[in-house]
């Protein structure tokens, strides 16, 4: 549970408190301002209630993975000075949602905070999602063109020790580095096999089982 209230509410309220500070440096609010961040707070009671209720995130659970990344890219850079460009494909034709729910879940908080990252520390121009597969394995890729995330400690606290963590119990492999770009950026790739291994290994050879599966 802290890591879900890490990825996804604490970012809800940094957010906001950022809002708050802004109309506080403005000096006035006007109620336009005012009813966004109404909506703002309400939204993230409301996600509050779905991750203490069960775990997984409502619209996840009703419309699948790519448009629960969808919306939480647009809701991250929908306020964000200067304006960060998005942009996400699914070319897995909905791979994700053949996978088991807390596969899904895991997968979907490790976007996320990869998406919170982007936005929050490397004052991008621009965030890629790109939803691809094979037939046996499943990748998610966010990248962007900010300002490079340099060295990263897979054993670091916080938010990317989260993503490290979720891939591990999930079996998925996690690479976080450059985005190879002449002026920066940084690359998340989140890999997991479509099909479970012992499944694999039990297809190719009837009536035995098996503990892996060559890749």
């Amino acid at each position: 549970m802290a890591m879900d209230l890490h990825d996804q509410t604490l970012a809800d309220l940094a957010r906001i408190a950022r809002q708050l500070s802004a109309l506080r440096g403005q000096g006035v609010a006007r109620a336009a301002q005012l009813a966004d961040l109404e909506q703002e707070v309400a939204g993230c009671l409301t996600e509050l209630r779905h991750i203490v209720d069960d775990m997984r995130p409502s619209v996840l659970e009703l419309f699948g993975l790519r448009d629960a990344v969808e919306a939480h890219l647009n809701r991250s850079v929908a306020r964000a000075k200067p304006p960060i460009a998005v942009r996400i494909a699914d070319t897995s034709d909905g791979g994700a949602d053949s996978l088991a729910e807390p596969v899904r879940t895991a997968l979907y908080r490790i976007v996320q905070e990869a998406i919170n990252n982007a936005v929050r520390h490397a004052a991008p121009h621009r965030i890629d999602v790109l939803l691809a597969s094979t037939a046996s394995v499943l990748r998610v890729i966010v990248t962007d063109d900010g300002q490079g995330c340099g060295t990263v400690d897979p054993a670091a606290y916080g938010g990317i020790g989260h993503m490290h963590t979720r891939a591990a119990l999930i079996g998925a492999r996690l690479r976080i580095g450059q985005a190879g770009r002449k002026n920066g950026g940084t690359r998340v790739v989140v890999e997991i096999d479509r099909q479970p291994r012992e499944l694999a290994a039990a297809a190719a050879v009837p009536g035995e089982f098996a503990v892996s599966e060559a890749m």
